[in-house]
């Protein structure tokens, strides 16, 4: 097997339907399985999912028993994946993606030979029209960064019991705005050209042997957010290569299932700010020390 896609599914089929779709009509080899891994979607457009793909030799549907978060739920996919098929590559991508390449594996072989990664992130394209996604900026002194972070979003959570935190966060996009603060970076890394060794955004992540040789997916002790970061610096902790290449190129519809749910808008802000200060935990917990 050449490639499996994992696709973690949340409520929006008709984004998981495209994503599904870009990939049988673009996707250069023959050889790949697609892994749609529904987390307990209350609306039951998984079973929907695993109806419509119940005779397809290129799709399975699994459907989880409870929503397990994003990195829970993508392990049991790569698991499945490897298990099961053996690829040469994994590629964990969001179900509101669609691949627009072409040449993707024959890229992923020529990138594999080259450098050894064992994790890949593309060019991400966005309904904005920028494709400037990936890489991700370096931060000067992370840990420093992210013990910020960390404050600011327990501020937010409990301006929230109060129904503050909007108003908040407006107050302070007006004040950046005005004296144009920014957050501090080493430099903007351009978009157009290979990068070694750099944070790649978790919207689709490519895993290559090299990988799974010292690790087997996701730290699972985060339930949603900061999870691409960890993984990069558990990459760094393991000496594993990650590469950035713009050749290969996907697109993004952005938060398209986080958007949606059945919670309200209050719950989602106070979901969003705790799952946020849990992941950074785990990440000052255990790769910046």
């Amino acid at each position: 097997m050449d490639i499996v896609f994992v696709i973690l599914h949340y409520m929006t089929p008709e984004y998981t339907k495209k994503c599904v779709e870009s990939i049988q009509c673009r996707l250069d080899t023959k050889k790949y399985k697609i892994i749609i891994v529904d987390n307990a979607s209350p609306d039951k457009s998984g079973q929907m999912l695993a109806t419509l793909y119940k005779s397809s030799e290129d799709v399975d549907v699994v459907l989880l028993e409870e929503n397990c978060g994003f990195a829970k739920g993508n392990n049991i996919g790569i698991k499945l994946s490897c298990e099961k098929y053996n690829p040469k590559f994994v590629i964990v991508t969001n179900n509101d993606t669609e691949l627009l390449s072409t040449n993707l594996f024959s890229q992923l072989c020529e990138d594999y030979n080259q450098n050894q990664f064992s994790l890949l992130g593309p060019m991400i394209c966005t309904k904005d029209g920028k494709c400037n996604v990936n890489p991700i900026n370096e931060r000067k002194n992370p840990r420093q960064w992210f013990e910020g972070y960390l404050r600011h979003n327990i501020r937010l959570d409990r301006l929230a019991d109060i129904n503050m935190d909007v108003i908040f966060l407006n107050l302070l996009k007006l004040y950046s705005s005005i004296k144009g603060k920014r957050n501090k970076i080493l430099d903007r890394k351009p978009y157009n050209i290979v990068k070694l060794n750099c944070e790649l955004h978790g919207c689709c992540l490519i895993f290559s042997p090299k990988f799974f040789e010292k690790m087997s997916g996701f730290d699972s002790r985060t339930f949603m957010y900061c999870e691409e970061t960890i993984l990069y610096y558990a990459c760094q902790k393991n000496n594993l290569i990650t590469m950035y290449d713009p050749s290969i190129a996907f697109y993004h519809e952005e938060e398209a299932s986080t958007t949606k749910s059945a919670v309200s808008k209050k719950d989602k802000r106070k979901n969003r700010y705790n799952w946020t200060i849990d992941a950074i935990k785990v990440l000052l917990d255990n790769y910046l020390l």
